[in-house]
């Protein structure tokens, strides 16, 4: 299920909930957790309404948000990145609003999830390079999974280039974390590998054209403040990458999707 609540979208599955919040120029990531009883008074959670250790509450920089791109101030590795048709390669998107419908296919050409219940559509605008990010999750009745995918859409007349655009974009305060990879070869599939993440930046990754039995497309992090594990699985046997960036903040920014 999803619904809006003034500022505030809430996507629920059996047990869990993820709560968003619009602002000026973005989504915010309130909350991902088991579900709540009451979500009254939830945007305390807000970085927006609260100061963050050597910043001020007017830096974008340090919000928990589900899309990055060069050119936001931010140093963690970005959702996505564009060398523009003006040949520089930062960006400034601009939230546009979303939309709640049945659950949306978005290219059936592509491997993907099926029997969905529900679609969100986040939208995002660069008006000076003429370029939309639209960003979907999908919520499934019988099951807690969200599934994320992303798109570019070039409204301009210039040649762009999409140098690298994630599926899934998730940050929490919180600079532990544990990173379990499930890497190995023929006959040796799926071993456990657990990497202890607390500053910058952690990648498993997949080069070769195919998932393989070397780098299994799944992996599992737990983030120690949360307290709880987050697994991330494309549904894609391509090449993929897993992203891991904890900023000198300590706040942890976990990607995942095609490989750059």
């Amino acid at each position: 299920m999803i619904e809006k609540q003034n500022d505030l979208i809430i996507l629920t599955t059996p047990d869990t909930e993820f709560i968003l919040r619009e602002y000026a120029y973005g989504t915010e990531i309130l909350y991902y957790g088991k579900r709540l009883s009451n979500i009254e008074g939830i945007e305390v959670s807000s970085l927006i309404n609260r100061l963050v250790a050597h910043t001020s509450t007017n830096n974008y920089s340090t919000y928990s948000t589900v899309i990055s791109y060069f050119g936001d101030g931010n140093d963690k590795e970005p959702f996505l990145k564009i060398v523009n048709a003006d040949g520089n390669f930062t960006n400034k998107f601009s939230y546009r609003g979303c939309d709640i419908g049945d659950y949306k296919i978005i290219d059936d050409k592509l491997p993907q999830a099926h029997d969905g219940e529900k679609t969100l559509t986040l939208v995002y605008e660069d008006d000076a390079h003429k370029i939309r990010v639209n960003l979907y999750i999908s919520t499934f009745s019988d099951s807690d999974v969200l599934a994320f995918s992303s798109e570019v859409i070039n409204l301009g007349d210039g040649v762009i280039y999409v140098d690298g655009l994630s599926s899934v974009q998730l940050e929490f305060d919180g600079e532990k974390n544990f990173v379990y990879s499930f890497d190995g070869a023929w006959g040796r599939e799926r071993h456990m590998g657990r990497t202890e993440v607390s500053r910058g930046t952690f990648v498993i990754d997949s080069k070769n054209g195919s998932s393989s039995n070397k780098h299994n497309p799944f992996t599992v992090a737990y983030n120690e403040r949360l307290g709880r594990y987050l697994a991330f699985n494309p549904v894609w046997s391509g090449n993929h990458k897993f992203v891991t960036d904890v900023s000198p903040l300590g706040q942890t920014r976990f990607l995942a999707g095609l490989s750059d």
